[in-house]
């Protein structure tokens, strides 16, 4: 089966090319050699590759920065994906999307099921949104997975830039009002592997470590860890701020974790872990930076 990975250089591409034993059918892409917003790079690609299934990692994921490039967000997370749903229809291929817990706004405090009605209250989440709608419209029998809090220890990411600063700075304010889901890319790239292997499924799932957290707690466990792990060799104090208190041009969901019982009831596919043993098991494979 070939496997064609859309934004295949990002962080989920590189965590997939790594994880594999073998990865001699998948096809890492980048948007020089397909590009998501271009029809004819999409089957240009498509001609050249052959791929059955097309993983669509490509996406425009500067949050705060989509608040002034609306276009160019809804150009590569809605458009894009809708070029690419209509030739994965056209030429009989399987589409598997990855989008996010942005799409979510107002929460009860319940976990969110993947039919939670979408109210997104900012560029980035409207744009996924948007193309999620459009992916559904134009090929039904899709795959849409929706992951939160996404790290890894080899991108750039939450994980890693808090290492950094907890090595640099003696004390640090990380937002304690936000809930969410952090996920270990590995968890949603074994997901997807097992996705394409073992099943047909379609539809929309939410694919996320076990457990919630705040983005306070989040760095403490990280803190907690990394001196373990030696990875953080100087003492900081990390306090807990309000939102308020940590403007920026996005609003970010103030609760989004996951309902993932849907997505993790497959056979063969292990069992969810709470996402602090992840993040340990994470963070050994991490270098020191």
């Amino acid at each position: 089966m070939n496997v064609l990975v859309a934004g295949g250089l990002g962080q989920l591409g590189t965590e997939l090319s790594q994880m594999l034993v073998d990865n001699s059918k998948w096809v890492f892409a980048g948007s020089n050699d397909f590009d998501i917003t271009d029809y004819e790079s999409i089957l240009n690609g498509i001609a050249l590759y052959k791929p059955d299934v097309i993983v669509n990692a490509a996406a425009y994921t500067a949050v705060d920065k989509a608040e002034s490039e609306p276009e160019l967000a809804q150009e590569i997370n809605a458009q894009g994906a809708c070029l690419l749903a209509k030739a994965c229809a056209e030429n009989n291929i399987r589409l598997i999307h990855i989008s996010t817990d942005f799409v979510f706004g107002r929460s009860d405090g319940r976990l969110l099921a993947p039919d939670t009605p979408c109210e997104p209250t900012s560029v980035y989440g409207s744009s996924k949104a948007d193309g999620e709608a459009l992916v559904r419209k134009f090929l039904p029998s899709a795959v849409i997975a929706r992951t939160s809090w996404l790290y890894s220890s080899h991108s750039p990411c939450f994980v890693r830039t808090m290492i950094r600063l907890m090595n640099e700075r003696e004390q640090l304010g990380i937002v304690s009002d936000q809930i969410g889901s952090p996920t270990a890319c590995s968890t949603l790239a074994n997901w997807i592997v097992h996705v394409i292997m073992s099943t047909d499924c379609t539809g929309t799932f939410h694919v996320s470590d076990a457990g919630v957290a705040s983005w306070y707690d989040f760095a403490v466990a990280i803190y907690e860890l990394g001196c373990d792990k030696n990875l953080i060799r100087t003492g900081c104090s990390i306090k807990p701020i309000l939102t308020e208190n940590y403007p920026t041009p996005a609003k970010r969901p103030f609760f989004s974790a996951f309902d993932i019982s849907q997505s993790f009831n497959q056979e063969g596919l292990p069992a969810s872990q709470h996402w602090r043993s992840v993040l340990s098991q994470t963070l050994d494979k991490m270098e020191p930076l």
